[in-house]
């Protein structure tokens, strides 16, 4: 059975309702218990609980603006890249091993949150209707470029240690 245009549109305006108050539920979460997303904030950005509550605040706005579908696309394109950026904590949590909400990560368990960091990022694409080929358009050769210079300035630092 093949499904019409308008039920995939009303499947699709629920995923978004829900996926739009997830993000609405945990920004509230960063105002209501701060201290609770601290800890993995990385030190080197300094002052945790303003980055928390700003965090929180891009999570409420990022998840209301999805449900609207005046402003769906934008927030989408916002959201990935809120989504991307946000991951930094998450790679700080791995690294350091530091506990969130009392419980440390097991490797297994900080792959699985980067595999479901990439399906929010798939489902914000999907809802926003963002083909992320058309945002990203970085000339591979430039890209490789700069890859072989990092590595050179690597290779070099190294030797000169």
């Amino acid at each position: 059975m093949l499904l019409n245009s308008y039920t995939l549109l009303i499947i699709k305006n629920i995923i978004t309702v829900i996926y739009g108050s997830w993000f609405i539920y945990i920004g509230v979460q960063h105002f209501v218990d701060p201290e609770w997303f601290e800890p993995i904030v990385p030190s080197f950005l300094g002052f945790p609980k303003f980055w928390v509550l700003v965090s929180g605040f891009l999570e409420i706005v990022l998840g209301m603006f999805l449900i609207i579908p005046l402003t769906r696309k934008f927030s989408g394109v916002c959201l990935v890249l809120f989504l991307i950026i946000i991951y930094i904590a998450n790679i700080n949590m791995w690294i350091f091993d530091i506990p969130i909400g009392g419980n440390r990560l097991s490797t297994q368990g900080h792959i699985i949150r980067a595999l479901a960091q990439v399906l929010l990022i798939i489902i914000a694409l999907y809802i926003s209707e963002i083909n992320p080929i058309n945002y990203l358009r970085i000339n591979l050769t430039t890209l490789e470029i700069v890859i072989k210079l990092q590595l050179c300035k690597k290779i070099a630092i190294f030797w000169l240690e």
